[in-house]
Formats: structure tokens, sequence, C-alpha cells
């Protein structure tokens, strides 16, 4: 089904699947402006990065810039997830979903969505649009209640660049059941959102001007790039230096004390959950668990048997194959380990 217009925005290209049949195709695409992915970052609310993280992946070449071998897994689980669970929101709501390409406000090009699906109605028509999410089981701030302040802003960017302001999010994180949450639109968030990229995009982007440094990574990743090589030098702290350290030093210390008191609290509240599966707090504020984790993999000495291995390589030979072997053999041990979540109301 081709779309001439999602909502009022454009298509900006045709085929939907293009993010995985040429990645790299549609990653340059997407330096020509602002997405959903991009301003929650822009305006300071997402723990992935912040304004100079954006500028950077908008102001260089897509193989220029390396992707860390775990966000790359993420990526790649979040597009091969997206069919079912769009399955899933049908399931649940009786309502169909189409797949679309990135779109661009008519005014504003630079003002892109990459919406998941639009919703259609019995006939056909498209009423809304949907953001499907596989959140990490341990992900605190997904709750039946509330969604992230993050998928808020994602969300509320997509609706007032295709100005369908009836916008679903479906999540479902491993071993729960399903969330479902409407977001309302907000046309005050809108325009602040709208300012703050225009801003970004006219006086940064288009500009060639870096914005500052916002999250620790920003700063580490800058330095990385302006120090690229590391001296054998030792230097003496400054003043300044000295104030942050000392600050440091009792922050470790805190955590230190925080840990140990955890461990002894957790023990104490063993003794309640004796044999059970799991306890729970008054009003679900709290869950008490046994959780069968699995042992680590000593990967050196794996390393060391590959090497042996390895040399002289035997022909043929595959080395995932051995590597897996490797791994679950010289995996520790199972054990049972206590898991406490905090709740909805917690």
């Amino acid at each position: 089904m081709g779309l001439k217009k999602i909502g009022r925005a454009a298509p900006l290209y045709d085929d939907p699947d293009l993010p995985r049949k040429d990645r790299k195709k549609w990653l340059e695409l997407r330096r020509t402006g602002v997405g959903s992915s991009d301003i929650p970052q822009i305006v300071g609310a997402s723990s992935w990065g912040g304004p100079l993280s954006v500028y950077e992946s908008k102001t260089k070449e897509v193989a220029a810039r390396p992707r860390k071998k775990m966000d790359a897994l993420d990526a790649e689980e979040g597009l091969y997830m997206e069919p079912f669970l769009a399955d899933l929101y049908t399931e649940i709501t009786g309502l169909d979903t189409i797949a679309v390409p990135t779109c661009v406000h008519p005014d504003e090009p630079w003002r892109m969505a990459s919406p998941d699906r639009l919703v259609v109605d019995k006939r056909g028509k498209v009423i809304g649009g949907l953001e499907l999410k596989r959140p990490t089981p341990w992900a605190p701030e997904w709750s039946d209640e509330a969604i992230p302040g993050y998928v808020q802003i994602q969300c509320t960017w997509q609706q007032d660049v295709t100005a369908l302001h009836r916008w679903d999010v479906l999540a479902r994180q491993s071993g729960k059941d399903p969330i479902l949450q409407r977001v309302t639109w907000d046309p005050e968030l809108a325009a602040m959102l709208v300012e703050e990229a225009r801003t970004f995009w006219h006086e940064n982007v288009q500009k060639g001007v870096a914005p500052p440094p916002q999250t620790a990574e920003e700063r580490l990743e800058l330095m990385r790039q302006k120090w690229p090589d590391v001296l054998d030098v030792t230097l003496d702290a400054p003043p300044e230096a000295e104030a942050i350290a000392e600050e440091l030093l009792l922050v470790v210390k805190r955590l230190r004390r925080l840990d140990a008191r955890k461990e002894e609290l957790e023990a104490e509240l063993c003794g309640f959950l004796m044999d059970a599966a799991r306890m729970r707090g008054a009003g679900h504020r709290w869950t008490f668990s046994w959780t069968e984790r699995k042992g680590r993999v000593s990967w050196r000495k794996a390393a060391q048997q590959l090497a042996r291995q390895l040399v002289p390589y035997r022909k043929g030979q595959d080395l995932a194959q051995i590597l897996e072997r490797f791994a679950n053999f010289h995996r520790g041990k199972p054990r049972r380990a206590m898991l406490f979540t905090p709740g909805k109301g917690a």
C-alpha cells in the first residue's frame, strides 16, 4: 500500500523496507534532517547522548562514524521485532497497521519522522501512528501507567510532522505483558521541540558549529578525538581537579557503603522468603524473588585454549563453533541469586 502522503508529510523515499535492504543509504538520508530518535537528545532528554552526538551523526560520513556492537545489535533486534509487535497490536486492538517510509514536513523538509507503523480503520483509512518498542527487561521507566519521557517526546515530534494526533505506543519487555498507551497531543510541547530543533539545525548543523558536550560520554568522546594519542606523562592536578576528585572519592565510598547495605538487606529478606519463589510487598510496590543466573565465561581461559587449538589452524574448522564450544565449556556454574524489583507505585 503506497501512500502519497503520510498525514500532511511527504515520503522521503518509496520503499518502507529500505532500512533493512540498504542501511547505509537510509542513514545517509537521515542525515538530511532531524528525526524522532534525534529530538530527545537535542533537548537533553535521552540517555543515549546529547546535541553533540546528533550533530556528529549529521555532519560526519556514515562510514566514518563508529558504531558500538551492542548498539548495533539493539537496533537490529528492534527492526526485526517490529512485525511481531505490529501483529500483537492488531490482535489487541483489532486495527490493522501498515509500514511506511520516513517522511518530511511539507514546509520544513529537515523536520522528519519515521513512524514504525500507521494505524488504519476497517475501511483502510489512516487514523494515526504507532510507536513500537522492545525495552530491556530491566528498564525501570516502563509501566502500565506511564511511558518514558523520551518516548513521549519522540511521539509528539511525529505527531507534529505528520499532523496525525492519534499516536499509540506498544511495548513489550521479555516475560511481561505488553504495554499499550495512547500519547495525548500536546501542542505546547510540540512547539517547544520544533523551536529547539530549528535552532539546532540552522545554527549548528547548517553553519558547521558543534554544540558543547552535555553528557559524560560526549565529553569523553570529544577528548578522544582531540587527543587521540596518549603520552606517557604524569600531570600534577590543579586545584580545580583536586576538588572534583575529592567529591568523586566521597561518591565512590558512599556507593560502596550502599552496596554493602544492599547485600545485608537482601540477606534479611531471604529469611522471610525461605523456599518460596517470590514475595510481594503491599500494593505490589516491590517484588523479591529467586532468579537463575548463568555463570560467567572465563574469556582468558577460552582464549588460551583457542590459541593452542588454532596453532596450527585446522583447515575447514569453523571458528564460531570452536568459540561457542569453549565459551560454554569455561562458563562458571549457574547459581541462584536474589532479584529485588521496584513496582509501579515505588
